[in-house]
């Protein structure tokens, strides 16, 4: 009896040795599950503050589809200046560039003050030597003497006047009436930008050529 219960005991302790690890390994495995999911929450819970965040940022934002003033100062200054593009702003009082700064002063190229310009001349009649008539303006681009003839590329609004008598030569200054009591039929037309001269003349004397801006006494002060 002494030798078989001698015997035993050395068996189960060797079981005992053999299962005493796995205890250990069943903590650590469920305390990193613990951690995967405490590092996961972690990093979801940031990613919502950071959208809450941004959320109420752009609340803060007012949405105001007024551009401010330096945008249209710019815009009306640049037309000024430089002139208007001849196919996006040709509602512009100032299209064809005539009348704008430096295309006066230089034209389309880099020669200063060697245009053409536009020629006015007026027809006069005499009798013996008084004179008896004297027509209004006209415009004399192959400077003849005699009035250019009327056409239709050259009368945009078809209203019986050489386009380039007009100081305003914008599209939205060339409606044709079509229907008058529908004005969605009318046609805007304008003539080709090859037809127009070279505006920097070489004088500075306020006529159709250069721009004069009249002060408050009345005087006209030349743009030079």
């Amino acid at each position: 009896m002494r030798t078989l219960m001698h015997n035993s005991v050395p068996a189960r302790l060797m079981r005992h040795l053999r299962r005493r690890g796995s205890t250990l390994l069943v903590v650590i495995a469920l305390m990193g599950m613990l951690a995967l999911l405490g590092v996961m929450f972690f990093a979801f819970a940031s990613q919502e503050e950071e959208n809450a965040k941004n959320f109420h940022e752009a609340a803060k934002v007012i949405y105001d589809p007024d551009p401010g003033p330096d945008v249209y100062f710019n815009w009306a200054l640049r037309q000024l200046i430089v002139g208007p593009t001849r196919t996006d702003e040709r509602n512009s009082s100032l299209w064809g560039s005539r009348m704008s700064l430096l295309p006066n002063a230089y034209g389309n190229d880099v020669h200063p003050h060697s245009g053409v310009g536009v020629s006015i001349v007026q027809m006069a009649s005499f009798s013996g030597s008084s004179l008896t008539n004297l027509s209004p303006p006209g415009v004399d681009l192959d400077r003849d003497g005699f009035f250019d003839t009327v056409t239709a590329a050259n009368d945009a609004n078809q209203n019986g006047i050489h386009d380039f008598l007009e100081l305003n030569q914008s599209p939205a200054a060339s409606v044709v009436i079509v229907n008058p009591s529908n004005p969605y039929l009318n046609e805007t037309r304008y003539f080709s930008t090859n037809m127009l001269p070279e505006p920097d003349v070489d004088y500075t004397y306020p006529d159709i050529n250069n721009v004069a801006w009249p002060t408050m006494a009345g005087q006209w002060r030349l743009k030079i």
